[in-house]
This record gives C-alpha cells, structure tokens and sequence, in this order.
C-alpha cells in the first residue's frame, strides 16, 4: 500500500491517471483544507501568474491519495 500527500495545485487527476496506468487500484483517502505554508506562501505571487490560484486564495486542498497493488504478490 501507498499513501501520497499531495497538494490539489499538483494535478491530483494526473497522480491518480498514472498511478493507475502503473497497475495500482487508487482512492483518494482523504481531502482537507489547510492555510498556505510558507513555502506556498513565497510562492503566491508565481502562483497567481500562471493561473494556479485566484487572487487572494491562501488556502489548498491537501489530498491522500492510497494506491495497492491490484494482482496478489508473489
């Protein structure tokens, strides 16, 4: 079993798609909301220009997502 935290800014459809494509059954775990960080913060400004966040957004969803092999291991 896998379980990978990742923000919502990341593209979690993406994570899911290739997790997949690897073989795993995947969920998402759990979904919260949490202020930006101060890495996210210092990030804002970057952020913002390219689209990634609405003016004045200084939250994320924070998701886990749980990935298992779908075939018995040997």
């Amino acid at each position: 079993m896998l379980l990978l935290a990742q923000s919502s800014l990341c593209g979690v459809g993406d994570t899911l798609r290739a997790l997949r494509a690897a073989g795993l059954k995947t969920s998402v775990a759990a979904r919260r909301r949490e202020p930006f960080g101060p890495v996210m913060r210092s990030r804002t400004a970057d952020l913002l220009a390219r689209g990634a966040i609405r003016p004045g957004q200084d939250d994320e969803e924070l998701v886990v997502i749980r990935a298992d092999h779908t075939r018995p291991r040997r």
